[in-house]
């Protein structure tokens, strides 16, 4: 399901109000990575008609010296009480320039093999904290005005763990990413206490940090003043940047995804 990938994108689009200049230093100590999880079914209520889920996710993230490129892919099938499976392919790219100020987006949906749904485009800001424009290539014509305080989402990473080395505890921002009819989402980042790891994993014992926060994101429409988000992310977040653990709360059901396979590509010469 499209939410699903949205979900994902949650991961890239955390934000605070700060000069780029400020994280600058924090984005040089966070490394590319790639992060493969498997996802399942981790509750759901008779109401959401599901008895299981199966499936992987991967995040890519890395610096490409003239910004910061990621791409993101789901893959999932849902089971239904009454022995459907409905397959989910969902796949996402974008670039984003150094100073924050361009944007490029490429966001793509399967349904049972089909394609369901696809965004393509560009966007542009004034400056930072100024208004913006979005052009998109597919669907073709669809134009938007960014409103002031817009920002685009490669940052998240180290914005984040910049925001948590600080002690902040609440974030909320406006972010386009293009991924959707509406493009962009107010979001609130809810940024828990340093947390040592309950057991070592000897797995990425030499890759994945000691400690972890837990960060709740809520994901919320921008059309309308609602007390409910769309939906929450969860994620254990390393020191490193890497999430070690994701769940996607839908409210009526929840899909969780435990890292297992992670890599550092070597980071360009640039």
């Amino acid at each position: 399901m499209m939410f699903l990938r949205q979900a994902i994108l949650g991961l890239l689009v955390v934000f605070i109000y700060s000069p780029v200049s400020s994280s600058s230093a924090k984005a040089a100590d966070l490394p590319s990575y790639l992060a493969v999880y498997d996802l399942t079914l981790d509750r759901a209520t008779p109401r959401s008609s599901l008895v299981g889920a199966t499936g992987s996710m991967a995040i890519e993230w890395r610096d490409v010296c003239d910004g910061w490129s990621s791409s993101q892919r789901v893959t999932v099938a849902l089971s239904e009480i009454w022995g459907n499976i409905i397959e989910n392919d969902s796949s996402f790219a974008s670039w984003e320039s150094r100073d924050g100020l361009a944007y490029r987006f490429d966001a793509r949906n399967f349904r049972d093999g089909n394609l369901h749904e696809q965004f393509r485009g560009h966007a542009t800001l004034s400056g930072h904290g100024g208004k913006g424009k979005a052009v998109y290539s597919i669907p073709k014509g669809k134009n938007l005005d960014l409103p002031k305080e817009t920002i685009f989402p490669s940052e998240h990473l180290f914005l984040l763990v910049d925001a948590a080395n600080k002690g902040k505890k609440t974030l909320y921002r406006l972010v386009f990413d293009g991924a959707n009819k509406e493009g962009m989402f107010d979001i609130n980042a809810v940024i828990g206490n340093l947390t040592p790891a309950a057991a070592p994993d000897d797995l990425f014992a030499s890759s994945l940090n000691e400690k972890y926060w837990p960060v709740r994101l809520a994901f919320f429409s921008t059309k309308a003043d609602v007390d409910l988000p769309d939906y929450e992310t969860t994620v254990h977040l390393s020191e490193n940047g890497v999430a070690r653990e994701i769940l996607l709360d839908y409210g009526n059901f929840k899909i969780k995804g435990i890292l297992n396979k992670l890599e550092f590509p070597p980071e360009p010469s640039c």
